[in-house]
Formats: structure tokens, C-alpha cells, sequence
């Protein structure tokens, strides 16, 4: 004779029935949301990276230069590049503080000054554009911080300061240092030595964060005295801080 299924027992299935039901109905879910979750951080992580700071590290080959900075941060946006160093009391270093600002290829150096000049010690110098004699960039299997780089050289007209590089253009950000400022749009100079007769600079950059910049990161600081390389010069009555 056939079993039969009494009534509980037909419960009982009916019931197993809906769990599997509700775990497929669970599984499709979570499947949905984790590729939601995925699509919504990758789409985050990609906005985060127009943004962010690249620290490097600096060294130089003189004694002379020993109270020199031996660290500069970059802050990077798609519209601002701005340099930060400490610099020691009493030395004005060239580029160790400065802003770019990419839309006008305007490029700042800001100095504090040891004594007040015309009622200011805080100077934000519009500088020339410089005059390089730019090497044709060379492909490299170099990376720097996971970003493929290629290399090139440029020297001044004089020859009198002589620059080698390593750029990429997997950044959406500008920076090159001083000298090479202007000049180059799109790149981002993650490796650097500058060679002068006083002393050689290298520099390399060794960390990278994203993050959203303050917006007074972009400005210049409203303490600082905007002018000319040439209106400084008269105003200070001298050539202490050089091209």
C-alpha cells in the first residue's frame, strides 16, 4: 500500500518549499545589490581620483644645502597645482612654495619674506614663462607609484640649469618643477633632477593620496601681496630672491 503524506508532513514540505524559494529570491537580491555596490564604488574611486596630494622625497648633493627641504607636498586637481615645503627661517628657496593654476597657465611662487617690504613679508609672484630648451620624450618600462612614465630631458637657453624627468599622462592633473612650470600641460612629473653648477636637486615621488582638496588649497591666500617678478624687484630695491 502507497504511504501517504499525512497533513503535517504536506505542511512541512510546503513550508521547505518557500524557504528555498526565499533563499533564491535572498541570493538574487544580494547578487543585485553587490554589483550595485561595485558599479557605485568604482564610479566613486574614479571621481576621488581627479583629486588628491603626492608626496616626495628630495635630496641634494651640496653640504651647503643641508638645511634645504627634504620633503614637498603637491596637491593636484584638474585646475590647481599647488607645491608645499617647510622652509627654514631665514632662506628663500625658489618653487619650494607655489601655485599653478592650469585654465591660464599662470604660475605663482609664495615667498615670506624675512622683513616687511612696502608693509608686506608675503609675496605671491606672477613669474615669467621660461625658456627651455625641451629634450623629444623618450619611452620608458619605468612606473612610479603604478603609473607608467616616460622620459625626457630640458635645459635652459643659457645652459646654465639642466633638468631630466620622468612624466605621466595617466594623471589628469599638471605639475613639473620650477622651471619646467608653463610648459608642459597634461603631464605630471613623478621623478626629477635638476643640475646647476652650485648643486644637483633629485626628487621622487613616494606617495600618493586621493582625497577632495580644501577649496582655499586653490586660491591664492589673501594675505599674500599678488606682483610681477619686476614690480617686486622695485619694490624690494633688490634681486634677493632670483629668477
Amino acid at each position: 500500500m502507497p504511504f501517504e503524506k499525512t497533513e503535517i508532513q504536506n505542511k512541512i514540505g510546503e513550508q521547505n518549499l518557500y524557504i528555498k524559494k526565499d533563499k533564491i529570491t535572498m541570493t538574487f537580491y544580494r547578487l543585485i545589490f553587490t554589483g550595485l555596490f561595485v558599479q557605485f564604488f568604482t564610479c566613486v574611486s574614479a571621481q576621488d581620483k581627479t583629486e588628491g596630494k603626492v608626496t616626495f622625497n628630495i635630496e641634494y648633493d651640496a653640504a651647503f644645502a643641508s638645511g634645504l627641504p627634504k620633503e614637498e607636498i603637491v596637491l593636484f586637481s584638474p585646475e590647481v597645482t599647488r607645491g608645499i615645503a617647510e622652509i627654514p627661517k631665514g632662506i628663500v628657496v625658489d618653487g619650494t612654495n607655489y601655485i599653478f593654476f592650469k585654465d591660464s597657465s599662470k604660475f605663482f611662487n609664495l615667498y615670506v619674506m624675512g622683513r616687511e617690504i612696502n608693509g608686506n613679508k608675503k609675496f605671491a609672484i606672477l613669474e615669467n614663462r621660461v625658456n627651455l630648451k625641451l629634450g623629444k620624450p623618450k619611452e620608458s618600462n619605468k612606473k612610479i607609484l603604478g603609473y607608467n612614465c616616460k622620459e625626457m630631458t630640458a635645459e635652459t637657453v643659457d645652459g646654465k640649469k639642466k633638468y631630466e624627468f620622468y612624466y605621466t599622462e595617466e594623471l589628469n592633473a599638471s605639475y613639473f618643477p620650477v622651471g619646467l612650470s608653463a610648459t608642459l600641460m597634461n603631464v605630471f612629473v613623478l621623478q626629477y633632477e635638476i643640475q646647476t653648477s652650485l648643486m644637483t636637486k633629485k626628487a621622487k615621488a613616494v606617495n600618493i593620496d586621493f582625497l577632495k582638496l580644501e577649496e582655499n588649497d586653490k586660491i591664492i591666500p589673501s594675505e599674500y601681496k599678488i606682483a610681477t617678478r619686476e614690480q617686486f624687484r622695485q619694490l624690494s630695491g633688490s634681486s634677493v630672491i632670483k629668477e
